[in-house]
């Protein structure tokens, strides 16, 4: 790619144009973090039954809630944080549910009683077996 004043001059093949009526500054997010989250949807596997936890709903994880509840209609959301600020915003982008994690390094390792307990309370919250646990967060 080359810059060249207030253009830059790309491959066609790896470029978009951003539609008429769409501010550039508000779709910029969309070309990175956007395509980023929607391919982490995308590969996971998870179909419309399933269940799809987003754990970190901040700044990547809030675009994976939703892409899941958009490009897997009919699988249950589930948006996990230690911040009720960011759960309250999983709820407004479309997670079904929303669950407190206190101890988040350890929902990913089955040999630790907390991450077991904290799998247990995804499953009987939504009621089912988690498919897709897609991690958007560095804790």
């Amino acid at each position: 790619m080359k810059i060249e004043g207030e253009f830059a001059v790309a491959d066609a093949r790896f470029a978009v144009s951003v539609p008429r009526g769409i501010d550039p500054l508000e779709a910029a997010p969309l070309s990175c973090a956007g395509v980023t989250t929607y391919k982490a949807v995308k590969v996971s596997g998870a179909r419309s039954s399933d269940l799809v936890a987003i754990v970190g709903v901040g700044g990547l994880g809030h675009l994976g809630v939703q892409y899941a509840a958009i490009a897997i209609a009919g699988a249950t959301v589930i948006g996990v944080d230690v911040q009720e600020d960011k759960l309250d915003a999983a709820k407004r982008l479309s997670a079904t549910y929303t669950v407190t994690c206190t101890r988040p390094a350890a929902l990913g390792d089955h040999r630790d009683p907390a991450a077991r307990s904290g799998q247990r309370g995804l499953r009987r919250r939504a009621g089912g077996r988690v498919t897709a646990r897609l991690v958007f967060t560095t804790f």
